[in-house]
């Protein structure tokens, strides 16, 4: 596997991640589009950026395992 491959698939499964739970956040219908536009058409921009912007988890959710 070449670097280039691993790299995409490292992106690929931490944007997946991403967007699964942005989905299971709490957060409204408008700012999860907006959300999911941006990590999907950004992908390593739109990741950093939603895990240091992105809605937080409710205090009773549960973790996803």
């Amino acid at each position: 596997m070449t670097a280039r491959v691993a790299l995409a698939l490292l992106v690929f499964v931490a944007d997946t991640w991403a967007l699964m739970r942005l989905f299971a956040s709490p957060a409204g219908a408008g700012r999860k589009v907006r959300w999911t536009a941006v990590i999907v058409l950004l992908p390593i921009l739109g990741i950093l950026l939603w895990l240091r912007s992105g809605p937080k988890p409710s205090p009773g959710a549960r973790r996803m395992v």
